[in-house]
């Protein structure tokens, strides 16, 4: 026992190298048995040791397929073109209008790269067809196809402005008005978006009525006026003017409310105040209370003045019935006229000189981030956006809100 005490860690060693060792062994011995195996599989075969060659590297002369991949007449596109396909859209391909060659090809192939056969005008026609749009841009590849600067398979050219009008290659084709001639471009409008409907409040409130006497013509009525964009108070009686609005009449009222804080109840001034503005329209309006204006009202917002930083000129309230103007230059401008509002869309028409109505358009809610993506101008070489000859810019130190 004093012996295997002192050499006990030589003894553990010694077990281990036995053990790798005999793994070696065998391991060794594995090897060769499975080159005697694939020795005997192959005079089973047939084949002798003379056919055990190294495979030959690939090349254009002893490798017909490679010939296609380096062909010039295949456009191959880079990783992730919308040529290619993805997993909801799959790529299109043809088959080789020759019968005696038949190879699978892409769709953009117009001679083969295998036998040399052009791809017939079955081919083309069926390419150029007005339903196809091979890189989902909203702008058919016949459409694309006839002008150069346009890319069957760039969906990203569908966002520019080729001619810097303002508007972009998609919206042009939408309105049939030719992409690179600046002097033809879609009406204006196509640059509204709707914002909600509204209700304008009435410029006017009542705030106190002061009684002089039992003679209502005689008490003091104050008035909240709206004002170049500020509340002013001004004071009028019975038959005096108050901004547009005339005082007509004063019906005298009192009703009890409670003070919630000591719990009592007090007489608060209820009387109605009537006032008229032209000669039919009437108001009846009580102390501290809002009326709004009659019909409704749209908040349009006109992009291109907002993709320069022009908010508030950009928004606009309009009412059925009111005209307005867009303008994009100085020089070139359109005015408009409200004939529809909803609580989701609008309607405009277009007024000529003349004062007579076009078409109306429809103009579409606004998607915000969406539409100013839309709306933007080709940039050069140099990194800087080149904005339309007049066109409004960015005051000093604002940018425009993402």
């Amino acid at each position: 026992m004093a012996f295997l005490a002192r050499h006990y860690e030589k003894l553990v060693l010694g077990v281990l190298l036995l053990a790798v060792l005999g793994w070696s062994y065998w391991r060794l011995d594995s090897i060769n048995k499975s080159g005697l195996d694939m020795q005997e599989m192959r005079q089973r075969m047939g084949m002798g040791p003379e056919d055990s060659k190294p495979m030959l590297a690939l090349t254009a002369d002893n490798f017909l397929g490679l010939k296609a991949f380096v062909a010039a007449d295949i456009a191959w596109q880079p990783k992730g073109d919308s040529s290619q396909g993805t997993l909801f859209d799959a790529a299109r391909y043809i088959t080789c209008a020759n019968p005696a060659c038949a190879h699978i090809l892409p769709f953009a192939v117009n001679v083969c790269p295998y036998c040399k056969a052009e791809q017939g005008p079955e081919k083309t026609q069926v390419a150029e067809s007005a339903e196809m749009d091979s890189d989902g841009d909203g702008m058919p590849d016949a459409y694309e196809n006839k002008h150069k600067f346009l890319d069957r398979n760039n969906p990203g050219d569908a966002n520019l402005d080729e001619d810097n009008d303002g508007f972009t290659n998609a919206e042009e084709f939408q309105s049939t008005t030719h992409p690179a001639d600046p002097a033809s471009h879609p009406p204006f409008a196509v640059k509204l978006r709707f914002v909600k409907a509204a209700r304008s409040p009435l410029p006017v409130t009542v705030e106190k009525i002061t009684r002089n006497g039992d003679d209502e013509k005689k008490w003091l009525i104050q008035f909240s006026v709206l004002e170049n964009g500020r509340r002013v108070s001004r004071f009028a009686r019975v038959g005096e003017k108050v901004g547009d609005f005339t005082v007509v009449e004063l019906h005298p009222k009192t009703v009890e409310r409670i003070d919630p804080a000591v719990k009592m109840t007090y007489k608060d001034d209820a009387s109605d105040v009537v006032l008229r503005r032209g000669q039919e329209e009437t108001v009846v309006l009580t102390r501290a209370q809002q009326k709004y204006e009659k019909g409704v009202k749209a908040e349009l917002l006109f992009l291109p003045d907002l993709a320069a930083g022009q908010r508030d000129r950009a928004l606009k309230t309009v009412a059925v019935g009111e005209k307005f103007t867009l303008m994009v230059a100085p020089d070139r401008k359109e005015t408009y006229v409200l004939t529809k509002v909803s609580d989701r869309d609008a309607t405009v028409a277009p007024v000529s000189p003349s004062g007579e109505l076009g078409a109306e358009i429809k103009v579409s809610p606004y998607r915000r981030g969406g539409d100013l993506r839309r709306t933007r101008v080709n940039t050069p070489a140099s990194g800087r956006a080149r904005l339309p000859a007049g066109f409004p810019g960015m005051p000093p130190g604002m940018m425009p809100r993402r």
